[in-house]
């Protein structure tokens, strides 16, 4: 029979510390608990009296956040870059070559994949420019990354 896997309120709460952790830090501020005047005054010397601006910054600092906790930190996204497609599908009904010309065009295709326009008929000449025109529009909405 399998076991062990997660179970409903197994395990140490999130954001409590283990056993010896706990014994760490209580040790820890016994051993520092007489000096903490002494630390303080250091810093404060430093602030007032260091010998350069990045030290006195620095103890100032270390002070405030002993004293008053760190700053919280937040974090604001303000992004107003409209959102780009990564695909642009464009149906039959709006896509401006019907059968024909794309035939006509699959006709006049060179080996290269170039196309000979001279051989294409004007309203397929017109259908290409339609088209041209429909991704004009969508690199003016979208921006000039889009790639057809």
């Amino acid at each position: 029979m399998p076991r062990g896997g997660k179970r409903d309120g197994a395990g140490r709460p999130a954001g409590s510390q283990n056993k010896d952790t706990a014994e760490r830090r209580a040790v820890l501020a016994d051993l520092v608990g007489g000096h903490v005047q002494t630390a303080i005054r250091a810093l404060s010397d430093i602030a007032k009296d260091g010998r350069s601006e990045a030290a006195r910054v620095s103890a100032a600092t270390a002070i405030l956040d002993r004293v008053y906790g760190r700053p919280g930190q937040s974090v604001e996204i303000t992004d107003d870059r409209p959102i780009v497609p990564t695909e642009i599908i464009i149906s039959s009904a709006a896509w401006p070559l019907n059968d024909e010309a794309e035939a006509e065009i699959k006709a006049n295709r060179r080996s290269d994949g170039s196309i000979d326009f001279a051989g294409l008929s004007d309203t397929t000449l017109d259908q290409i420019i339609g088209a041209a025109d429909l991704r004009n529009v969508v690199r003016d909405r979208f921006g000039s990354s889009i790639n057809f």
